[in-house]
């Protein structure tokens, strides 16, 4: 069965702890078909003295070492391609069954999780997102990077109720 990492620039601190009995729900909710970690990397202080460039250089250090290692790698980013729920359940099945996907989907799906990464307050590196196999957005709106965790997986579990045919989307 093929893993996800949930990979997240930054921890879920201050008044977002709210959130996580939603993002705990949909991870136990997802766990039959697609067991979900959270991995979170510390993100860089962004100061007066230090670029733009400099502290996504130093987040994008720390990426890379799942980034080179994950068989297939998604970026949620505000520039990625945006899809409604039935039309995402269906790219997402596409790409990760392999079935004529654009840069080749998942060829080994037992070589390791397969990571979505969701960048800090600044977003990702052209690297990165260069690196990724599919950059999606999930709404031309600005959401705040914790809450980007709670909608992302409410929405893989609604794409695999819609794959399934079962309740939940509508």
């Amino acid at each position: 069965m093929q893993a996800l990492h949930l990979i997240t620039i930054g921890k879920l601190k201050g008044n977002f702890h709210y959130l996580q009995p939603g993002i705990d729900d949909y991870i136990k909710r997802l766990k039959p078909w697609l067991p979900v970690s959270i991995i979170e990397i510390p993100d860089e202080p962004i100061t007066a003295t230090r670029s733009r460039e400099q502290v996504l250089a130093k987040e994008t250090a720390r990426l890379l070492s799942y980034v080179n290692k994950a068989p297939y790698v998604v970026s949620l980013s505000e520039n990625g391609e945006q899809y409604g729920s039935e039309r995402f359940s269906a790219e997402w099945f596409r790409r990760i069954n392999g079935t004529n996907p654009p840069n080749g989907g998942i060829s080994t799906p037992g070589s390791g999780p397969m990571i979505v990464i969701v960048g800090g307050p600044l977003g990702l590196s052209e690297e990165i997102l260069q690196r990724s196999d599919w950059v999606i957005s999930l709404s031309a709106m600005t959401f705040p990077h914790p809450l980007v965790r709670l909608v992302f997986l409410e929405q893989l579990y609604r794409a695999y109720k819609i794959h399934r045919n079962e309740p939940y989307h509508k």
